[in-house]
């Protein structure tokens, strides 16, 4: 007997699955006010090198001006007025230092063996991600290599790993888009040739379009279809953008190259995390926008990439990576509870109570947890949280929902 969701079922699950929090409130009153939301974001990045962080927020509230709804003015000018500042700024940095940033938890090397072990009880898997910025220079890309290299022997398991991070920008601006390609396809090779009996599995994260998109996928495909790495049993991957236009294109282009291979590719399905980056560069460059305007025909894509995703599952791992509960249950549906080549991932922090949901419906569940790279610093990690919190403020995140 299969078994049949609901949008309300799993809305209920993850409700009772939520544990109530400081977190989720101050969130979801930030979502009400968009328009402070970047000022707010680019605070949380830096508030640790501000000296009087009230300050800086009152100062960006000004430059705002009459794009700032009235009465938020006036809460912002009466506490500029009434409070002191030093009240304030132990106001901002418990805000930001203990309720927000441990909720977007970024892991070490010890935090992470606890989120193993915790995880491991319900069967939970954990999907490593690098964080940091894009590689600067060559020698950035190298220790970037030795870092993912370190992850894949010490940690093992399923690992992130991000184009810009093993091409560098030095490299990107020296040669042309063939070259580029090249320099590409082989870092890729050379880790898939590291993973070989190891039993890791490399997923390829998605970037920015116009100057990662098609030169990612291009090199993963090529590189995935040799002869050498067609018959590995160690499980590859890339991630699939749902936002773009030509995001069912690329799904089939995909499918061709994993119906060649002994073990299918997996596929993760995202959103999209860049939209406001490809507007500005669309517009710089005078080129066509190549991404969906409305969330919902971004939710609509995601959803047929899966479903054609599924339809051919025999031949590809689908990984829908979403945190919308109408989504999930569309995903839930097509699959049919044949989870033999299907795989649900979610956000650490973010996506705890899905998680707990999915996994009480014995839905296969992977938590896509940031980590420091060795040798790193945690500011590394402020590019990716200044992202996941962007994500928290989109109509389509479970907080607007619940």
């Amino acid at each position: 007997m299969k078994t049949i969701y609901s949008a309300e079922k799993l809305q209920k699950a993850i409700m009772k699955a939520r544990p109530w929090n400081l977190t989720a409130l101050i969130l979801r009153i930030s979502n009400m006010f968009p328009e402070i939301q970047p000022a707010f974001m680019e605070l949380i990045g830096i508030i640790d090198e501000l000296k009087n962080p009230a300050d800086y927020l009152y100062t960006s509230m000004k430059k705002l001006g009459k794009n700032v709804r009235w009465y938020l003015r006036a809460i912002f000018y009466l506490a500029e007025k009434i409070l002191p500042d030093f009240i304030m700024n132990a106001i901002l940095r418990y805000l930001i230092n203990v309720i927000l940033i441990p909720y977007f938890e970024i892991l070490d090397e010890k935090s992470f063996l606890k989120m193993k072990k915790k995880l491991g009880k319900d069967r939970t898997k954990i999907i490593l991600d690098i964080v940091g910025e894009a590689a600067k220079t060559k020698a950035d890309a190298d220790r970037y290599m030795e870092s993912y290299k370190y992850v894949i022997h010490q940690f093992g398991g399923k690992i992130a790993v991000k184009p810009s991070s093993l091409l560098s920008k030095e490299d990107f601006d020296e040669h042309n888009y063939d070259e580029r390609k090249e320099i590409l396809k082989n870092k890729f090779a050379e880790l898939f040739t590291e993973i070989k009996g190891t039993g890791v599995s490399i997923i390829i994260d998605a970037e920015e379009y116009f100057d990662w998109c098609h030169l990612t996928e291009e090199a993963f495909m090529e590189v995935a279809d040799q002869p050498r790495f067609r018959g590995m049993t160690n499980e590859i991957g890339i991630a699939l953008q749902a936002y773009r236009k030509d995001a069912l294109l690329s799904a089939f282009k995909l499918l061709a190259v994993s119906r060649n291979r002994l073990f299918p590719l997996r596929i993760r399905v995202v959103k999209g995390a860049y939209w406001a980056e490809e507007r500005h560069i669309a517009e710089e460059r005078g080129k066509e926008f190549p991404l969906f305007e409305k969330q919902s025909d971004t939710d609509k894509m995601f959803n047929n990439v899966v479903f054609v995703l599924l339809y051919y599952r025999k031949s590809i791992f689908v990984s829908p990576a979403s945190h919308n509960a109408k989504n999930i249950v569309e995903a839930l549906r097509n699959a049919n509870s044949d989870y033999s080549c299907f795989e649900f991932e979610v956000l650490n922090g973010m996506g705890e109570s899905i998680r707990r949901a999915l996994t009480e419906l014995e839905v296969p569940v992977s938590v896509y947890c940031p980590l420091i790279r060795k040798g790193g610093s945690p500011k590394e990690g402020m590019k990716y949280l200044i992202r996941r919190l962007d994500e928290v403020a989109k109509s389509s995140h479970v907080l607007k929902n619940v």
